[in-house]
C-alpha cells in the first residue's frame, strides 16, 4: 500500500501573526496612501506618499521590525 498524501488543509496562522500583519498594514497605509487605495481602504485619500528618502526610510523602519517579530 503506498503512502497517502497529506491533504488535510495547512493550520490556520496564530492570531498573534495575524494581529502583527494588521498593525503592519494600519502603519503602512498611513505612510503610503496609493497603497491604502489598492487595499480599498479610505486613510489617505488627499494626499500622496512621502517620495524623499525620510519617506522611504520610514517605510524600510517599519518592515524590520516586523519582520523581525
Amino acid at each position: 500500500m503506498q503512502d497517502m498524501p497529506d491533504t488535510r488543509p495547512a493550520a490556520a496562522p496564530s492570531r498573534r501573526v495575524r494581529d502583527i500583519a494588521d498593525a503592519y498594514v494600519d502603519q503602512l497605509v498611513a505612510l503610503n496612501p496609493i497603497v491604502a487605495t489598492r487595499l480599498g481602504r479610505p486613510e489617505g485619500q488627499d494626499r500622496l506618499p512621502d517620495p524623499s528618502p525620510a519617506g522611504e526610510g520610514a517605510e524600510a523602519d517599519l518592515r524590520a521590525p516586523t519582520l523581525a517579530s
